[in-house]
């Protein structure tokens, strides 16, 4: 025995104008999840209260050999600015294949245009490793986490109307 079952047409293609829908709800999410995380990123890597002068003056607070946070109370992964390389080097970008529900985002530093990065971000045997990446995530996690619930939370509501 055999069932047959009507209006396939019609449910293929909601689902198809759902998942466009999510789709486009996602796309505008990641998006300004990765302006949020660059913003952060930006933000870690550009601080100019102190020049080079001024670390070795405050006995180089990111030495190996006696490491201190020169700005108590504040994350131990931010940057100060010398040349602006690092700045200058950020890249960032969003991708989503449609149909698939694959999406990525990212934001990182191109070390062909500054490759002492690495150096920065993991440390040296003689200087403490600072990770601005994994630190500015850190502080915008939550945030872009609620983005996205909110971003499907909205999708689904709209379809519902």
């Amino acid at each position: 025995m055999f069932t047959i079952i009507e209006g396939t047409e019609i449910v293929i293609a909601r689902i198809g104008r759902t998942q466009e829908e999510f789709d486009r709800r996602l796309d505008k999410v990641l998006d300004a999840s990765v302006k949020l995380l660059g913003n952060a990123v930006k933000k870690n890597i550009s601080l100019t209260c102190h020049s080079l002068e001024g670390l070795a003056e405050m006995g180089y607070p990111y030495a190996v050999r006696s490491p201190f946070n020169p700005h108590p109370g504040s994350p131990t992964y931010l940057v100060h600015k010398q040349s602006g390389g690092l700045v200058a080097s950020m890249r960032s970008g969003v991708s989503h294949l449609p149909g698939s529900g694959v999406y990525t985002g990212y934001v990182g530093i191109d070390e062909t245009e500054a490759p002492y990065a690495r150096y920065v971000i993991m440390g040296t045997r003689k200087m403490v490793g600072r990770n601005f990446l994994t630190g500015s995530l850190d502080e915008v996690r939550d945030e872009i986490f609620n983005r996205f619930i909110n971003g499907l939370r909205q999708a689904i509501i709209e379809r519902r109307m």
